[in-house]
């Protein structure tokens, strides 16, 4: 497992990210778990070509 890094609170973290889409009721249409380090913008055009 590779360490993410938040830039805001410059310090490193373990683990896993949620990236999900959902509607404006807060009901999920698709998701993805992704490692720490994985870029947000990169995670979230994967979960969006999943509704494609």
């Amino acid at each position: 497992m590779t360490p993410g890094w938040c830039a805001a609170r410059e310090m490193r973290y373990f683990g896993y990210k949620l990236v999900m889409l959902s509607t404006w009721n807060g009901i999920p249409i698709a998701y993805d778990i992704v490692p720490a380090n994985t870029d947000e913008r990169i995670a979230a055009e994967g979960v969006l070509e999943m509704v494609r």
